[in-house]
């Protein structure tokens, strides 16, 4: 409790106070009645934009929450396995067109499983409910061993890219699911090779076996200081000259292979080859691996 001492004090004070403001003349009054006004303003002005930047954190936060929650629960909901793991299950999702607000009890299984095995990247689908309600969805992807394109397209007017599994299917190219393939050798093709150059097309395996086999035993490579990447291959439709391939590295190297014999001996025949040139500093322009021929390499 203040004393008798500290009520005069601020009795004191308070009376002061009021004396010094009746002194104030009229625009001296006016002027500090504005500041005051001003002042209020301000304040008012950043009440405004806190209780706004309030408002919008709130809502954005709770807006961020209820989605997680959503999508979670959907996410927990579909049990997803990919057989070589090229497609994601966020892009099968989507593929199937599946929100958040999907009753899996009530979707059409069989049409949703016909639309993934229509789809250019998968090989093999199936969806089922399982225990629980989970919806459950198995995909077997096709995958890109390398792609083709035709060599003459400017007369055969077929200029599509598409991509060759290991089990000879001809399927589309994706740039976004298969992006991570674009290291791949491209297989030109003459007219000859393909007579039915399109998506679904099984080619024969004495059009393209030697191909694959090239393929696959680059593929073995990891090096690629060793063995440069392939970027095309091409195989000559003339009769004597089909017992070879013609492909082409990154280097810019021109390597004649033959058909008839082991080829990753004579990919390893290769980079004994391309090892020597380097050992010299020397670049291959063009060499022949096939055994039954001996053409020196040219050097640059």
């Amino acid at each position: 409790m203040p004393n008798e001492h500290e009520k005069y004090n601020a009795f004191y004070n308070q009376k002061k106070a009021n004396e010094f403001e009746k002194r104030l003349s009229f625009g001296e009054k006016l002027f500090s009645f504005l500041s005051f006004l001003r002042g209020a303003r301000r304040i008012t002005r950043w009440a405004c934009v806190s209780l706004v930047l309030a408002i919008v954190y709130i809502v954005t936060h709770s807006l961020f929450v209820y989605l997680c929650d959503t999508y979670s629960h959907q996410d927990r909901s579909i049990a997803y396995s990919s057989q070589y793991g090229i497609l994601t299950k966020h892009q099968v999702i989507d593929i199937l067109g599946i929100n958040t607000n999907t009753n899996f009890s009530a979707l059409p299984l069989g049409a949703l499983q016909s639309k993934l095995n229509h789809h250019p990247a998968i090989r093999k689908a199936s969806i089922n409910i399982a225990n629980g309600g989970v919806l459950s969805i198995q995909v077997e992807e096709h995958v890109p061993l390398l792609f083709i394109e035709m060599a003459d397209k400017a007369i055969t007017g077929k200029s599509a890219r598409y991509c060759l599994s290991p089990e000879r299917i001809i399927f589309a190219y994706d740039p976004i699911i298969h992006t991570r393939f674009n290291q791949l050798p491209t297989w030109l093709l003459r007219a000859a090779d393909v007579k039915d150059f399109s998506p679904g097309h099984e080619i024969a395996e004495e059009k393209c076996a030697p191909i694959i086999e090239l393929a696959r035993a680059a593929n073995a490579y990891s090096d690629r200081t060793e063995l440069p990447s392939i970027l095309t291959i091409e195989r000559p439709t003339e009769h004597a000259l089909q017992w070879r391939l013609i492909f082409r590295l990154e280097t810019g190297t021109t390597v004649e292979m033959s058909t008839l014999h082991n080829i990753p001996d004579q990919l390893e025949r290769l980079v004994k080859v391309l090892n020597h040139a380097r050992g010299i500093n020397k670049k291959v322009i063009s060499t022949c691996v096939a055994p039954e021929k001996y053409v020196p390499a040219v050097l640059e």
